[in-house]
């Protein structure tokens, strides 16, 4: 497993995990 490909995946998942949160959290509030 190349190192790089993990560190990218890991960065992708953590943006895609908190931009869901962030919407739900917008989306809770309004």
């Amino acid at each position: 497993m190349d190192w790089l490909y993990l560190g990218v995946m890991a960065v992708f998942t953590a943006a895609t995990v908190g931009f869901v949160a962030f919407c739900a959290s917008v989306g809770g509030q309004q």
